[in-house]
């Protein structure tokens, strides 16, 4: 499958507008591959997920057979993105159906329960995320920002 310079193909384009029939022709008649990455690591369903698309990313995982828990060069899956954007539905469908780390690390050490708090998602994504068996959360406190900003921090 054609790519432009930052490695983008039509996959790309396809999930991040939620076009689960599109993807799934572009798998069965073009032979696309739902692991392909952009050059910052990001893949089919990091997009997908960032996007909040669930039929997509269910699509991609069970479908294409992509890797939940494929990371960007900072050790983001797409567990991160939807939860720093706050789609529910895909964190819980990611974590119940298609197995994904809800425990992983970034590089910087910080996990989808950190992001999704630090942007005000907590009862939303971060908040379910910490319902799921086996989810331990990471101790938090408030700290201030050099900025004056209170923000949440790991202990």
């Amino acid at each position: 499958m054609e790519k432009d310079r930052e490695g983008v193909t039509a996959l790309f384009h396809a999930v991040t507008c939620g076009h689960t029939d599109t993807v799934l022709a572009l798998a069965q008649e073009c032979g696309a591959d739902g692991n392909n990455a952009r050059q910052d690591g990001a893949t089919a369903e990091i997009l997908a997920g960032s996007n909040g698309h669930t039929a997509t990313v269910m699509a991609l995982a069970q479908e294409f057979g992509a890797d939940v828990n494929a990371a960007m060069h900072d050790g983001a899956t797409a567990v991160f993105l939807v939860a720093f954007n706050g789609h529910t539905a895909t964190v819980l469908a990611l974590a119940q159906e298609c197995g994904v780390d809800v425990k992983a690390v970034r590089q910087d050490g910080v996990t989808a329960v950190i992001v999704a708090a630090e942007k005000g998602r907590w009862l939303r994504s971060a908040g379910r995320m910490l319902m799921l068996p086996g989810w331990m959360a990471p101790r938090l406190s408030i700290s201030r920002h050099k900025t004056g900003r209170r923000r949440l921090c790991r202990c």
